[in-house]
């Protein structure tokens, strides 16, 4: 197997056919480094032990060793020794019939990796996201206690309603937001990329309410009395994923599977005149109503969270011109609990590789003289 030029450790990692049920293309793939890691629970501390804070001297690469691929990096905790990548390249695919291997190399003499990483809101981060993510949020602080960002290149940025309103905590992944039901919302300003007509679109976030009493929103952008779309959870604990025109509205309901105290999945997808909900992979659609023509969603802004939501989410994303699959949405599912990847023993280059190479370079050297 080749070896990157210029980086001396890496990391195999694979990601089994089992774990794809079809084929996936552009498909983001978290990367979590701490001390337990992936589906067998693997030490990847040695990652920091080597970089300290220098998070950019990365690169993760296709099963060839040299193929690189984007890396977003949401975050980078040296202290703690835990930090949270995305990675994914647009003609790069999953397959559900032979292993997927990738490597993540590591050098702390390496110079930053300013071709393929970068931080959450950098050109390199967004190509992760391919365009028909129009909304990709991790829900941590960012820049400030007063926001969080968009990490696709359509800047569709939330602010919440006041400083730590809500405010950061622990998630599924990482960090997230933690409302209260008196007043905490965060708040997308409208952009068209948000607006829906005739496009499948789907809906995707991680939630671990503490109340669910009153028929709190996840994601609402709608005036009730013209277009939108909304998803809530009843007092019953299903999901109701609603689309709204001239007045109407069809709804597609899922069985009541959300209790509070516990995260969940949801996935809300809506192709043509079919509405799914998918919880954490599953497909639990009870009934959808048929759609007609939406004609265009409502000019207003799009809410994660409302004032009358409380608990926690997480990962929160908007999706718009393709319906995800069941083989996408259980995909995702098991790559945002960690369960996707199984990691191998750390490899150093051979020493005899280096040596070679500088022999090599010295005799170019001494001829040079010459």
């Amino acid at each position: 197997m080749s070896w990157l030029f210029g980086w001396k450790r890496r990391l195999p990692f694979t990601i089994a056919a089992s774990k794809v049920d079809a084929t996936l293309t552009h498909f983001p793939v978290l990367l979590l480094i701490q001390a337990s890691s992936g589906i067998d629970n693997t030490d990847l501390t040695p990652i920091f032990d080597e970089l300290g804070t220098e998070s950019l001297k990365i690169a993760v690469t296709d099963a060839d060793g040299t193929t690189e691929r984007y890396v977003e990096v949401v975050s980078w905790d040296s202290v703690n020794e835990v930090a949270e990548l995305w990675v994914s390249r647009s003609d790069y695919s999953l397959s559900s019939s032979v292993n997927n291997v990738g490597y993540i190399y590591f050098d702390k003499d390496h110079v930053d990796n300013t071709s393929y990483v970068g931080v959450t809101g950098s050109t390199l981060a967004q190509a992760v996201w391919n365009s028909n993510f129009k909304l990709v949020s991790h829900m941590n602080d960012n820049p400030d206690t007063s926001s969080i960002k968009d990490s696709t290149s359509n800047g569709n940025d939330g602010t919440k309603k006041a400083v730590n309103e809500p405010i950061e905590t622990d998630g599924q992944i990482g960090k997230a937001q933690e409302y209260d039901i008196i007043n905490d919302k965060i708040t997308v300003l409208h952009d068209e990329t948000l607006d829906i007509t005739t496009e499948s679109f789907a809906l995707e976030c991680w939630v671990n309410p503490s109340d669910i009493s009153n028929y709190p929103y996840l994601f609402e952008k709608t005036l009730w009395s013209t277009y939108g779309y909304a998803l809530q959870i009843y007092p019953t604990g299903a999901v109701w994923f609603g689309t709204i025109f001239n007045g109407g509205y069809d709804l597609t309901k899922s069985y009541g599977d959300i209790s509070i105290g516990s995260f969940y999945h949801i996935v809300a997808v809506r192709e043509g005149t079919v509405g799914k909900i998918y919880i954490n992979g599953v497909d639990r659609t009870a009934s959808s109503d048929a759609i007609a023509d939406l004609g265009s969603s409502a000019a207003r802004a799009l809410q994660i969270g409302t004032s009358i939501f409380s608990g926690i989410l997480d990962e929160a994303r908007f999706i718009k011109g393709v319906a995800p699959s069941p083989a996408w949405v259980g995909a995702s599912y098991e790559t945002q609990r960690d369960q996707f990847i199984n990691y191998g023993a750390f490899e150093t280059e051979f020493p005899g590789m280096l040596m070679n190479l500088a022999i090599k370079e010295r005799r170019i050297s001494l001829r040079s003289v010459e």
